[in-house]
């Protein structure tokens, strides 16, 4: 039987020596790391008996992997990792600790030691602390067949540690931390699982999810997210194609989760058909849509409304404020103007209005886009000028049929059409 094993993580190297020493003279096995990055990495090969945790990290050594560790982020990652749930962890630190008891008492840290240690007291709560523990055999390495995750998250800890367990069980990942490098990586790599944040990007992942399973239809998507789902919403999010729904929390959910997607056939994650765009809406040859001007100040949004569009496929223009709109407005006679109704420099109705006297011919061709709480004169000013309006967030097969209504109307005799609402809750 091997001998108990302490994993420390600290930065200061002096002390690493001095305590790893003391330790080893009573008979423990001592494995040091120097950032968060490396202590997972540690907690995931080594799997010791107790750790013993620092708060304080600067700036120039905590950031291992690209992650801002300290070492309250540290202690909240070892207990979601599976190998660490149930660790003992003393804190070991020379800064104050008033401010962080809460945290340490919510994740089980049996006490804390101030630097300059007292050597034999913190030896002495080792001791009791390890006093019922029988060191585990090895862990066996568990492979999976080499296939491939497509990680979404903008939370460098996230997107860092659910990397590091997936590589570790075999998967290959591709990981993305925007909407539009999510879109070209799933196109690039061509994905078994993807595993997106529903939370990215201020809640843009709802919307990026609608675009993945119209372009990856046979890809299981896996919603998970910090917030807490009732079923009603689980239910709604899976009608709308995905795969299942988890809350952020342990890794070996997590783990569990992407293994049982990518042993489903296809069947059990797709009951319904993905969001199908009627034959009726293909655009005829004789619609000659050709050109499409997007003003979104929203980025991640117009990324992915361009990269929709482009692909059905249509030439698409993409700018973030109405200034610049109306600018290539003056130089292009653009088939569809599809504009949001908040923006920079110029409103959307304003916007509107100054191509109504400068080019009033393209009035007919705006489709404007809002949210559900915007201000009601928006709904108000698209209803009296007879617009179509886009309520965010809204279908992309929503969005293709409003591209195509313009320009069926567009082919036909000049005619007053009433506003139509897409994509209304």
């Amino acid at each position: 039987m091997r001998a108990q094993r302490i994993l420390v993580v600290d930065d200061n190297i002096v002390f690493l020596k001095t305590i790893s020493t003391k330790l080893r003279g009573y008979g423990f096995e001592v494995i040091t790391a120097v950032d968060g990055s490396a202590a997972v990495a540690m907690v995931r090969q080594a799997k010791p008996d107790l750790i013993l945790l620092d708060l304080n990290f600067p700036a120039d050594v905590a950031h291992g992997g690209g992650v801002s560790w300290d070492g309250l982020l540290i202690l909240s990652w070892l207990r979601r990792m599976h190998e660490a749930q149930n660790t003992p962890v003393i804190v070991v630190t020379a800064g104050e600790v008033e401010d962080c008891h809460a945290q340490c008492i919510a994740a089980g840290v049996l006490g804390v030691f101030l630097k300059p240690i007292d050597h034999e007291a913190l030896v002495g709560a080792i001791q009791d602390a390890l006093a019922n523990v029988v060191p585990e055999n090895e862990p066996a390495q568990v492979c999976n067949q080499r296939r491939r995750v497509l990680f979404v998250d903008d939370e460098t800890d996230w997107l860092y540690m659910g990397s590091l367990y997936l590589r570790e069980c075999g998967y290959e990942v591709i990981t993305a931390n925007d909407a539009s490098s999510a879109m070209t990586r799933a196109a690039e790599s061509r994905p078994d699982v993807i595993l997106l944040d529903l939370d990215l990007c201020d809640g843009i992942g709802l919307t990026l999810m609608k675009l993945l399973v119209t372009t990856r239809p046979q890809v299981p998507i896996l919603i998970y997210t910090g917030k807490v789902l009732d079923e009603a919403a689980v239910f709604d999010l899976r009608e709308q194609g995905a795969f299942d729904c988890l809350q952020k929390g342990t890794m070996e959910e997590l783990l569990t989760s992407v293994a049982s997607a990518m042993d489903a056939p296809y069947q059990e994650f797709a009951s319904e058909e993905p969001e199908e765009i009627p034959e009726e809406c293909e655009p005829p040859a004789d619609m000659a849509i050709e050109s499409v001007l997007i003003v979104e100040d929203d980025v991640e949004l117009g990324d992915m409304l361009r990269d929709f569009l482009q692909s059905h496929p249509y030439c698409v223009t993409r700018v973030t404020d109405g200034a610049e709109g109306l600018r290539q407005m003056s130089a292009v006679d653009f088939d569809v103007i599809l504009c949001d109704m908040v923006l920079p420099s110029l409103s959307g109705t304003d916007l509107y209005l100054s191509v109504k006297g400068m080019k009033p011919h393209l009035c007919k061709r705006f489709i404007f886009m809002t949210g559900h709480n915007a201000d009601p004169k928006s709904d108000h000013f698209a209803r009296r000028i007879g617009a179509m309006m886009l309520w965010k967030p809204f279908h992309l097969a929503d969005l293709l049929e409003a591209v195509q209504t313009i320009g069926r109307e567009n082919s036909q005799a000049p005619q007053l059409r009433a506003a139509i609402d897409f994509g209304a809750a």
